[in-house]
């Protein structure tokens, strides 16, 4: 039917009927950032993750996640059309961002994005200092 995985997941057992599966790869966004330090110096390795909107947070493939390079600089492609806050951390555990309490200290930083298909985005992010709090 009109079920998306990405809303809804999957879950198939053996007496399921054959279920036909659609990659629409043509749909997927682009999203290229920049990432700058507090001085406007580039912001090299750090984590870029966009972070989906509150109704879209309960699945991990739902999220989109990346390393800046050592200019700072990333794209991430194929990213499902939808609204999504971009936030650079220069360091961060793997998949804290899924923890809505620690989500709700950083949300604020981030960059709102509207994600559509075949129309890049192009961002500017500050990142967020490496915390010692966090280890």
């Amino acid at each position: 039917g009109n079920n998306s995985v990405f809303s809804n997941g999957l879950v198939l057992s053996a007496s399921s009927d054959p279920v036909l599966v659609i990659v629409d790869a043509a749909t997927g966004g682009t999203v290229n950032a920049a990432v700058s330090t507090a001085d406007g110096r580039p912001g090299p390795r750090a984590t870029v993750v966009l972070v989906p909107a509150e109704d879209r947070r309960q699945h991990p493939m739902n999220y989109k996640v990346g390393t800046a390079d050592p200019e700072g600089r990333i794209t991430l492609r194929g990213i499902a059309p939808g609204f999504y806050t971009a936030i650079a951390w220069e360091s961060v555990p793997e998949t804290a961002w899924l923890n809505r309490e620690f989500l709700s200290k950083y949300q604020e930083q981030g960059m709102t994005v509207n994600v559509v298909p075949g129309a890049p985005v192009n961002l500017q992010l500050k990142w967020i200092p490496f915390d010692a709090d966090l280890r």
